[in-house]
């Protein structure tokens, strides 16, 4: 009740549930508990090491057309036709066969 949060909520975090909590809701948790500053800072570090991180959008930058060497290489080695296309169904690199 100090805090302002739910049973629930509060119950979840004490088992190490921090993934997404608030730095509102974790201040208002490190003022109910009166933790001194080094205690606070360590719930701070604890919950943003739970935080996922988030998934990175693809740039748009245009990605490198030419397969790298390894590439040649296992193509080369194959003993039936390949070959490499970019997402754009370009091909790329291909094989003698």
């Amino acid at each position: 009740m100090l805090a302002g949060l739910s049973v629930d909520y509060y119950g979840r975090l004490e088992r190490g549930n921090l993934a997404g909590a608030s730095e509102s809701v974790l201040e208002a948790v490190a003022r109910a508990l009166r933790l001194d500053d080094a205690e606070r800072q360590h719930l701070l570090d604890l919950a943003r090491r739970a935080d996922p991180p988030r998934p990175r959008r693809p740039s748009r930058k245009k990605a490198s057309s030419m397969p790298r060497e390894a590439v040649f290489s296992i193509l080369a080695g194959l003993t039936i036709p390949a070959y490499v296309r970019t997402p754009r169904m370009e091909i790329v690199a291909a094989n003698e066969l």
